[in-house]
């Protein structure tokens, strides 16, 4: 990790933080963790005051950074980056919906269902707290609007190949019954064309 703690002090407690904070989440989904619940987390972990001035900072940087991949089209270092922010701040509805964002973006490069169904989560949890952020309403209308027109095409494949079976049942009794018309015709000319005849005569030749 690129945080810096105080001298003499060990990463375990920043990752025991981090790791709690992100099983909460998971845990509790329909629950916001406020700043002050995750800083007696962090308090909890191990951290000291200090420490969580600190990781104020690294969040900073970490949501800059996130940005500035997202910039450079490296969509994937961007939601590490942001993940994180998102496990040291989930009150923030900015870096939720810079975390849907990144995850959006991945999921057009990738098609990756995971990334597609937390860009939703993210954009979702980001409207409870602002449901006025643009970018979390943009990027759920993406999805959304994509997901319809998933629908809408495999509706059209399903209507094409009803109606080429449908096409197909109609079409083939009809030559099956044009052939067995056309073959005893081509029978029948062919029996009805005369040979021609091979004279025996011996008229003209001695016998």
């Amino acid at each position: 990790m690129n945080f810096r703690m105080e001298a003499g002090s060990d990463d375990f407690e920043l990752e025991a933080f981090l790791r709690e904070a992100l099983e909460i989440q998971i845990r509790e989904k329909e629950s916001l963790l406020s700043e002050e619940v995750l800083k007696g987390i962090a308090l909890r972990s191990g951290l000291t005051e200090d420490d969580w001035k600190l990781l104020g900072e690294d969040l900073k940087n970490r949501t800059i950074k996130g940005k500035r991949f997202l910039e450079c089209g490296n969509a994937q270092d961007a939601v590490k980056e942001v993940e994180i922010a998102v496990a040291l701040a989930p009150y923030r509805s900015d870096i939720l919906s810079e975390c849907g964002n990144a995850h959006l973006i991945l999921w057009k490069e990738t098609e990756a269902k995971k990334s597609r169904d937390r860009a939703g989560y993210l954009f979702n949890r980001c409207l409870e707290i602002d449901a006025g952020d643009e970018t979390a309403v943009r990027g759920l209308s993406e999805l959304r609007k994509s997901n319809r027109s998933k629908v809408s095409k495999k509706r059209s494949v399903l209507c094409l190949t009803a109606v080429a079976f449908v096409g197909l049942a109609f079409t083939t009794p009809w030559i099956v019954d044009r052939n067995k018309k056309i073959g005893p015709s081509i029978e029948h000319e062919a029996g009805s064309k005369k040979l021609p005849q091979v004279s025996t005569a011996t008229d003209g030749f001695p016998s």
